[in-house]
């Protein structure tokens, strides 16, 4: 069977009427650890496909404060009171304060802390186990065979064929890759930049994200074609306008960002979604930490109590990533509105409060604006 330290199954193939777990969690990342933690009345399993959890990391991690507070604070590694807003040609047009208006959480980090929180609450996890296939209660893994809960299954695997049991429609995706810079010269470290505007990052925008106290930074873009040579001149550029001095590249990462639509449910009977698998990901600037906050929490409940929570946080998620793929749509088409709305929006900051995560957040601000 499988020991806490996730040992293998020695080729043993389970027949579909022998329960190894109350509750089968298919994904080893924040969104499945994050259930397991918050399971106390359930034993589970964590099937985890990578060899260990956290690697390869593939995403900048920022988050709002409240995010940080419920997915794991220990792993904040970075704190930031500042959002700079510049243009192509990396002018300056407004910029967002908060203290702080965001945190970075470092992925490994997290999940290897919320990893000992599994192990620690008796729950069990396995790497290498790759699920192709799901029925009911029961799970395929590739070169194992079936393996069945009594109670549940989660699915936290990312977008994947999976999302179609949750009515997820096609989701509109983008490549992102980022590098992570040891830099010449310190920048500021609690501020960090996005870059809008068609040169760059037609699709999305670019971004630079002060590490290490400033003397390394996270230089990242996401498009639909040609990411990696988009990212080699969004660098140059920016040293030759002096906002970087790169000295090398340490490591590099890519992913796919989720644009929505979310899937129509959380849940198929027996069957529970949480994360990328629900395309729950923020259309406007990525990551979909926030919605695991929101969602880690109740799909437990729901699986130990009753889901009726479940699907109203669900319904509200929904139609806030909604909301926020409309926003980000409207920027896209009708970018020369795009910077009078913003440049309204950092300067109405003394009248109403920006939610980083909540990204509607800044339509609410600018009907504000007098």
């Amino acid at each position: 069977m499988i020991g806490s330290g996730g040992a293998d199954y020695k080729g043993m193939s389970l027949a579909l009427a022998d329960p190894v777990s109350s509750v089968i969690i298919v994904g080893g990342g924040p969104a499945g650890l994050s259930v397991a933690t918050r399971l106390r009345r359930k034993d589970a399993v964590v099937l985890n496909a990578t060899e260990a959890p956290g690697w390869p990391p593939h995403c900048t991690g920022l988050v709002s404060p409240w995010t940080a507070r419920i997915i794991g604070d220990e792993a904040v590694t970075e704190s930031f009171n500042e959002a700079v807003f510049m243009d192509d040609e990396l002018r300056e047009r407004c910029s967002l304060e908060g203290k702080p208006l965001a945190v970075r959480i470092s992925r490994p980090f997290l999940e290897a802390l919320l990893s000992r929180k599994v192990l620690d609450l008796g729950h069990r996890i396995a790497n290498r186990m790759i699920v192709d296939m799901v029925r009911d209660r029961c799970v395929h893994v590739r070169g194992r065979g079936w393996l069945c809960a009594s109670d549940s299954v989660v699915i936290a695997t990312g977008y994947s064929s999976f999302s179609r049991l949750f009515g997820a429609e096609k989701c509109d995706t983008l490549t992102g890759l980022e590098v992570r810079a040891r830099l010449l010269k310190r920048i500021r470290e609690d501020a960090f930049i996005t870059v809008h505007g068609r040169r760059f990052a037609p699709s999305f925008f670019a971004w630079i994200v002060p590490v290490s106290n400033g003397r390394e930074a996270l230089i990242g873009l996401a498009s639909r074609r040609d990411t990696a040579p988009r990212l080699s001149e969004f660098i140059h550029f920016a040293e030759k306008r002096g906002v970087l001095s790169v000295s090398n590249i340490i490591s590099h990462r890519g992913g796919r960002i989720l644009r929505g639509p979310p899937a129509k449910a959380v849940r198929n009977t027996h069957i529970y979604g949480i994360g990328d698998v629900l395309c729950a990901s923020k259309p406007f600037t990525g990551g979909g930490l926030y919605s695991i906050a929101m969602l880690a929490p109740r799909v437990a409940k729901a699986i130990e109590k009753d889901g009726q929570e479940l699907d109203e946080v669900w319904g509200a998620l929904r139609r806030e990533i909604l909301a926020q793929r409309s926003l980000t749509r409207l920027a896209l088409v009708y970018r020369e509105l795009w910077w009078p709305a913003l440049v309204s929006v950092c300067g109405a900051q003394d009248r109403c409060r920006v939610d980083y995560d909540r990204h509607s957040s800044l339509l609410e601000c600018l009907l504000r604006v007098p």
